[in-house]
C-alpha cells in the first residue's frame, strides 16, 4: 500500500489514488470535438416471437442521411446475458427508417424519430 501514495495512477499496479494535482480533463483536453449529449442516437428494442422473445440473432439496420447502420442482436457476452436492445449513434440526423431482420425470415420496418428507445415487434410475437 505504501507504494501508492507517491505514484499517480497506474493502472496495472493497483493504485487508484492520483495526485491531489490532477484535475479531470475538461472536454477539449479529451479530444472531444463536441460535448456529450448533443448527438443523435436511437435504441431499438426487440420483442421477438414465442421461443426467442429477446430476438436474438437478429439483424437490425437503420438509415439516416445517406448512412447505413447495421447492427445484431447478441446473446451471451461474457459472463452474463446482454441487453436485446441495439443502440446506434447517429450524428446529426433527425429522422431514420428502421428495418429488422428476423432469424426466421420475417422482416418489420419503419420510420422513427432520434434521442429515443423504439420497439421493434415480430408478427408473431404476443
Amino acid at each position: 500500500a505504501g507504494r501508492c501514495l507517491e505514484r499517480r495512477w497506474r493502472p496495472r499496479d493497483g493504485c487508484a489514488r492520483a495526485s491531489p494535482s490532477v484535475r479531470p480533463p475538461s472536454g477539449k483536453e479529451r479530444g472531444l470535438a463536441h460535448p456529450p449529449g448533443r448527438e443523435a442516437w436511437l435504441g431499438v428494442e426487440l420483442v421477438g416471437p414465442p421461443g426467442n422473445a429477446a430476438g436474438l440473432g437478429a439483424l437490425v439496420e437503420v438509415r439516416a442521411e445517406g448512412r447505413t447502420w447495421l447492427r445484431q442482436v447478441q446473446g451471451l457476452r461474457g459472463f452474463g446475458q446482454g441487453p436485446s436492445r441495439v443502440h446506434v449513434g447517429l450524428g446529426t440526423a433527425t429522422e431514420v427508417e428502421v428495418s429488422v431482420w428476423w432469424p426466421d425470415g420475417e422482416t418489420t420496418s419503419g420510420s422513427a424519430g432520434v434521442r429515443r428507445v423504439v420497439t421493434a415487434r415480430h408478427p408473431a410475437a404476443p
